[in-house]
């Protein structure tokens, strides 16, 4: 790989802009051409940003001459056929959350990596900090003892106009491939999974809740809503481990949360207000521990993704570990759905 990495950027919505500015703090890794349907956002990034190499159509700018990959920032039903098509263009790929809309397409993401031999990230943004580096440390070295039981929550209590912002796609079935568990839910499962050393799931019950949303999509004139309002789910994972998950567009809580905790042997972690504390427990006594951050982690997806196309770095957040999600979230919607527990494996 050349010294300088030559990347570009499809989708230039908050979440692509987002990408570009993180990539202007590294020093060996360059934004070079970026693609969008509207040209007013290509005009925004080439001022903001001075990008010159503009384009309508993703697929012109992955034949731009000296790329070596691409972030990918679309809507979910794009991101199968633009990460394939990136890929046969022989270009590294960097693919938001979640994988694909489906499992049957991630399948294919997958095969089309092995044949042309690209790296294929999943952006799971919560794992690339410093700190969560060094918590994973912390819980890899055994302190905690095994953590065999983790709880999750990320809970919007009203998004109304937000969603619709993103476009109508956002709450249709069919182009998003779920509501709020394959967008917030998403992350935050990957987030304890990657803390407990992902271990497989073997089972899952979902329950899934709506009728709010809709009432808003009437009071705003908006089109039906066919994705859930809030979802939740508890996931039986190998060696008698699992995860409690829940995740809202819509709730009666009194304000957003994302919460974390993990129970382990010896001890535990949690989260609240962003502000993680691990602690050890014996009998009454609970002694708490200093996280140390690994120093040297990366800050951000893209960090990362150039870290392993340097060859710095083994590649994290796979897409074999975005099928496995995929592959759960699917699960808890078809448990919802018929009332009974989804065996995986």
């Amino acid at each position: 790989m050349s010294e300088t990495l030559n990347l570009g950027v499809v989708g230039l919505r908050n979440i692509g802009k987002g990408h570009i500015r993180r990539c202007a703090d590294l020093k060996d890794a360059n934004i070079i051409a970026v693609a969008d349907t509207l040209e007013d956002r290509l005009q925004e990034a080439k001022a903001e940003f001075g990008i010159d190499h503009t384009y309508t159509q993703a697929e012109d700018l992955f034949n731009h001459a000296d790329l070596n990959g691409v972030i990918l920032a679309v809507p979910n039903h794009f991101h199968s056929p633009l990460a394939i098509a990136a890929m046969e263009a022989g270009l590294h790929v960097l693919v938001e959350k979640p994988i694909a809309q489906n499992t049957d397409e991630a399948r294919k993401m997958i095969a089309v990596r092995d044949q042309t031999g690209r790296t294929l990230m999943i952006g799971m943004n919560q794992r690339y900090s410093p700190l969560v580096y060094g918590i994973r440390n912390h819980i890899a070295s055994g302190i905690l003892g095994e953590i065999y039981y983790a709880k999750t929550k990320w809970v919007r209590r009203n998004l109304a106009d937000i969603l619709w912002e993103r476009g109508d796609w956002f709450l249709s079935r069919q182009l998003s491939g779920g509501g709020p568990m394959i967008d917030l839910g998403v992350h935050i499962m990957d987030l304890m999974l990657h803390l407990m050393g992902f271990p497989k799931a073997e089972s899952v019950s979902g329950l899934c809740f709506s009728g709010t949303g809709q009432k808003e999509a009437d009071r705003l004139g908006k089109p039906k809503v066919e994705v859930e309002d809030f979802s939740s789910g508890l996931i039986r994972l190998e060696g008698g481990r699992a995860l409690h998950i829940e995740s809202s567009f819509f709730l009666s809580e009194r304000d957003e949360r994302i919460q974390h905790v993990l129970y382990g042997e010896k001890g535990g972690l949690d989260m609240i207000d962003r502000n993680w504390r691990m602690f050890l427990t014996e009998g009454e006594a609970v002694e708490d521990l200093v996280i140390e951050p690994q120093t040297d982690a990366p800050s951000s997806s893209v960090a990362h993704f150039t870290d392993v196309l340097h060859g710095r770095s083994e590649l994290s957040s796979t897409a074999e570990q975005g099928l496995e999600i995929l592959r759960i979230i699917e699960a808890l919607y078809e448990s919802a759905e018929s009332g009974t527990s989804i065996q995986l494996s």
